[in-house]
């Protein structure tokens, strides 16, 4: 199966959590044991309001697109949106722990649900992001059980407006007609703050091995 760039931002948001959690069911590290309990605001990094987080996606080879011109104004757009995790610093030194040989905590992972309740987005942080897509006039098309990645979709013209930018349709050789932003693009501020990446295109990002050696994937 082919992947697109919205597929991959999803892997992304798993990802991490997959990593520390090893998908299996053992103990706590020691330096997370009490703290799971804690009152403290959860700790999102901010984004200053203004500053381009999405970027120009840049392909190369048979990947590579050709810009068609601005996308019709009513043709619909899918977006995906990354949630950040909370308390990153201590999932940094969470991750490198469980990698470390020589630490206490070495292959002591987490549950999957032990993970979610103390690094995952909380409920109430993904409701704000979804009450701003839906008052904005997006509707939501996916939301995922760890709270990390909501899918929506709207017309270009919306879409162009919330993120401030603009969407073009594109030419992506044997892929044939796709879409993507040809302006870096922001977050609104009143949601900045939870969100870390966003996919503003369709385009395919990875090739499978069957694809690469010129056997033609049907999706």
């Amino acid at each position: 199966m082919r992947r697109s760039s919205r597929g991959i931002a999803s892997t992304l948001g798993v990802t991490l959590a997959l990593t520390a959690c090893g998908g299996q069911n053992l103990s706590v590290p020691p330096q997370l044991a009490g703290s799971a309990g804690s009152t403290n605001a959860p700790a999102v990094r901010e984004t200053t309001p203004g500053k381009p987080l999405i970027s120009i996606p840049r392909l190369y080879g048979d990947l590579a697109y050709a810009d068609a011109g601005r996308r019709p104004d009513t043709a619909p757009v899918r977006v995906s949106l990354t949630l950040r995790y909370n308390h990153q610093a201590e999932l940094d030194t969470f991750v490198a722990a469980v990698n470390d040989p020589s630490s206490r905590g070495h292959r002591k992972f987490l549950t999957a649900k032990e993970f979610d309740d103390y690094y995952a987005p909380t409920r109430a942080q993904e409701e704000r992001v979804v009450k701003a897509l839906r008052q904005a006039g997006f509707t939501i098309a996916k939301r995922y059980a760890n709270r990390t990645i909501v899918d929506a979709t709207a017309r270009t013209a919306l879409v162009e407006r919330f993120f401030s930018t603009e969407i073009h349709t594109v030419r992506q050789g044997k892929y044939g007609e796709r879409y993507t932003n040809v302006k870096p693009a922001t977050v609104p501020s009143a949601i900045a703050a939870l969100v870390r990446d966003v996919s503003l295109n369709d385009l395919i990002v990875v090739r499978t091995v069957a694809d690469q050696s010129g056997v033609e994937n049907q999706r």
